[in-house]
């Protein structure tokens, strides 16, 4: 298996705010700021002594203390903090997103985002949108198959419009029905591109968000296969 190393370079107020140094040591005739002796203004070459710390000690620490990991976790949550940030934006550069009215409102967990396959899908379920109205309903065509779920810009775009959050956990009912839409329901074709689209949605939720499935977020509306007309007589 091929090791790949991440370097991470970490500023120095990084450091400096996880940090706190105690120093024990005698200074000769030390001079304070002020007679609460809070603020040393003895400057170095007056010290009377130098300290020298080995390398070693730097190691030990550096194995032997959290820091890093607090470090790297910072970084993880102002990375979070960013991406959704982004997604507070508005969505008016979703021009085929047809949003529900009540998406992202104190009633969006009542609210259901259809998932069609291309444009022409879409129209159809907007039409069936005459029937049971736009109020909890809204629609987003996703184009043919896609390549790489994660950097495909209208998976980004679905993030987006359901509100998800990277990082958090949304097995807890109220995290639930702070998202943007209560519901998923994809509505591909019944052939091997719809199979992968769907494959690739499911796959990208349970990679960040495995609660949703769990909390059955997501739902599927099944398209016929093909259809059959005998004496008058349709059968699916």
């Amino acid at each position: 298996m091929r090791k790949i190393y991440i370097f991470i370079r970490f500023e120095y107020f990084e450091v400096k705010n996880r940090l706190t140094v105690f120093v024990n040591c005698l200074i000769e005739n030390p001079a304070f700021e002020s007679q609460s002796k809070e603020y040393l203004t003895t400057t170095v070459r007056n010290f009377g002594s130098t300290c020298t710390i080995p390398e070693s000690f730097f190691e030990n620490f550096l194995a032997s203390s959290d820091i890093v990991d607090y470090l790297l976790g910072d970084i993880r949550k102002q990375h979070a903090a960013s991406l959704n940030r982004t997604m507070k934006r508005q969505l008016w550069d979703l021009p085929k997103l047809e949003d529900a009215a009540e998406a992202g409102t104190k009633n969006g967990h009542c609210c259901t985002l259809i998932v069609t396959e291309g444009d022409s899908a879409k129209a159809l379920a907007v039409a069936g949108l005459t029937v049971v109205g736009r109020k909890h309903y809204g629609v987003f065509p996703i184009r043919g198959k896609l390549s790489n779920a994660v950097e495909n810009a209208e998976i980004s775009a679905l993030t987006r419009i359901l509100g998800l959050k990277f990082g958090e956990d949304y097995s807890d009912d109220a995290k639930l029905k702070s998202l943007r839409y209560g519901r998923l329901l994809i509505m591909t074709d019944q052939d091997p591109d719809g199979s992968h689209i769907k494959g690739l949605i499911v796959n990208f939720l349970h990679a960040y968000w495995p609660s949703l499935l769990k909390a059955n977020y997501v739902n599927y509306f099944i398209t016929p296969l093909l259809k059959v007309i005998f004496a008058y007589k349709s059968n699916w």
